[in-house]
């Protein structure tokens, strides 16, 4: 089975990990893999460095009307028997459109929990035979929009456990952080972005 993968994201923030992640292990389970990504992006870097099969092309949002362009070339290129859709920004919309053109099967892969207009959510998502949402969070907010619970599947994000290094001891860590004994200390690993909610946590804190 082969699948193209599209992501456009120029970062590689958790949803293009996860996206990584998967280019590495599918091999393990008899798939190939292909990613169609932004042609600035770490993700490319990332995957090219481990001789995962790229195609980089331009796409800029919802508004640039080369993206369909270049998700059918890499169709027409790569012959895949699946689309695997990885984030927005145009491509959401795009690639399902150029998947039903050309009669190729194709998901998407729902890691935010933005809400969308129900008409637009359920022409988007009904172009897919599944959308799968990271949360159930996630699930019920396209549920109320109009999406068929039928089209939806739950799948969580993965983590690869050998890529992070033994536990450090307090003392280091203190040290390293300039943080004095007794201290109470609250970390979290996330993108210091309006809709993470960090300022709740702040709020709270005294």
């Amino acid at each position: 089975m082969k699948v193209l993968h599209i992501e456009s994201g120029r970062h590689l923030y958790g949803g293009a990990q996860q996206v990584l992640f998967l280019l590495r292990n599918l091999p393990k389970q008899g798939v190939e893999s292909v990613l169609l990504c932004e042609q600035r992006s770490a993700i490319a870097q990332a995957c090219e460095s481990e001789g995962i099969v790229t195609l980089r092309a331009a796409m800029s949002g919802d508004l640039d009307l080369r993206t369909p362009v270049h998700i059918r070339r890499a169709c027409q290129k790569v012959r895949p028997d699946l689309i695997h859709v990885h984030s927005r920004r145009g491509v959401d919309f795009w690639a399902g459109w150029v998947a039903r053109q050309l009669g190729i099967p194709a998901v998407i892969s729902r890691r935010v929990d933005n809400p969308e207009p129900s008409w637009l959510a359920q022409r988007k998502y009904g172009m897919y035979a599944r959308v799968i949402t990271i949360s159930e969070g996630i699930r019920q907010v396209l549920l109320r929009q109009g999406v068929p619970e039928t089209k939806l599947a739950l799948v969580r994000s993965a983590l690869e456990f050998d890529s992070y290094p033994e536990a450090i001891p307090v003392e280091v860590f203190r040290q390293r952080f300039g943080i004095r004994p007794g201290a109470r200390v609250v970390a979290c690993a996330a993108q210091l972005i309006d809709r993470k909610g960090h300022r709740y946590l702040l709020e709270a804190l005294p």
